[in-house]
């Protein structure tokens, strides 16, 4: 059970990395729905109350993400003249042995080890603190009770190390030299008062963001919506169809994940089911405003979505707009129309 745990986390983490963050405004298509009405009965949808947020960023803030920068420029030095310190990066030799046996994994060369990053068996790293350079020592610890090899768990070992090397990491100094080498400024003022800039941007992006999406919570909640299974299964299928193209580029095929995390294929699918249901409902919902309110979309408006699009997969627009079919166009137009919507509310809505 724990393998398959790891093995899951580890997979959907590498396919959060392979794809990225975000949702697409129309992800479900109700162009078949023959009348939207039977479905929606839109409630109160203009002038909603919803809590606006204001985050301010810190100094601390921001000093943290200078301080990002200057663990990235950052040197390991060389140390000859002092004992392994809190901090250091240590060249090492060791053996491990329970009750005077030697076990598997347990003996390497000119590994290395930054004391106090905690990646070795509690009291390893502290134990080390005070070493030099060449000299050898026996370190005593204890396996934790839930160490990933059971026959190891909770046991007494001694591991025999040796210190081959010191290095510490050395942070440039904090100056306008240090702000000319990493940015466009000549001081570090004018660097600090950029990545305040970035930051306060990036708060109000995400402020805005859980603003527009409590706007249409909120819409979504005074509306009264009979959601179609069909729609759902749709949804579904769409859902698994792209969980199943990101695996692929981690060179795995969906009947073995669903295999190897005990899964079924029922039980794979009705775990997307809430997140389908509520994703239909809010496309139902927003497409009823767009017929109460009439938006449109011009040519110009498609054109000019197209252009952003072509921006962001990096392909020239030209050939984009020549291998568009009239269906493509209608998805653009729909886009369109669904950042109308949305825009109308939020701009209507009634910020606490």
């Amino acid at each position: 059970m724990k393998k398959q745990t790891v093995f899951m986390a580890a997979v959907l983490a590498a396919v959060a990395l392979a794809t990225g963050c975000g949702a697409k405004k129309s992800e479900v298509k109700t162009d078949y729905v023959d009348d939207l009405s039977k479905y929606v009965t839109l409630g109160e949808y203009k002038g909603v109350e919803v809590k606006r947020e204001h985050t301010l960023v810190t100094e601390d803030e921001v000093n943290a993400e200078i301080e990002k920068e200057r663990n990235k420029q950052a040197a390991e030095v060389s140390v000859e003249d002092r004992a392994v310190a809190e901090g250091d990066t240590v060249n090492l030799d060791y053996s491990g042995s329970v009750d005077g046996v030697k076990f598997a994994g347990g003996t390497a060369e000119a590994q290395t080890l930054k004391i106090g990053s905690h990646t070795f068996i509690p009291g390893f790293e502290e134990q080390m603190v005070g070493m030099n350079i060449g000299e050898e020592k026996d370190l005593e610890v204890t396996f934790p009770q839930e160490y990933h090899a059971e026959e190891l768990a909770g046991k007494k070992a001694v591991f025999h190390v040796k210190v081959n090397g010191i290095t510490e990491t050395q942070l440039p100094a904090l100056d306008d030299d240090f702000a000319k080498d990493i940015s466009e400024f000549d001081t570090l003022d004018e660097y600090k008062a950029d990545v305040r800039a970035k930051l306060e941007a990036q708060a109000a992006e995400r402020d805005n963001n859980a603003f527009t999406n409590a706007v249409i919570e909120k819409v979504m909640e005074n509306a009264t919506v009979e959601i179609p299974e069909a729609m759902v299964e749709r949804q579904i299928d769409s859902m698994v169809r792209n969980f199943e193209a990101r695996l692929a580029q981690q060179g795995l095929k969906l009947a073995d994940f669903i295999k190897y995390t005990g899964q079924d294929e029922k039980s794979f699918r009705n775990q997307y089911r809430e997140q389908a249901e509520k994703s239909v409902r809010a496309n139902l919902v927003l497409e009823a405003v767009e017929n109460a309110e009439n938006f449109e979309a011009t040519e110009e408006e498609i054109d000019a979505e197209i252009v952003k699009f072509a921006g962001q997969i990096g392909q020239d627009v030209e050939n984009l707009k020549k291998n568009l079919t009239e269906g493509d166009r209608e998805y653009f137009k729909a886009d369109v129309i669904r950042d109308k919507a949305v825009k109308f509310l939020c701009d209507n809505a009634k910020a606490e």
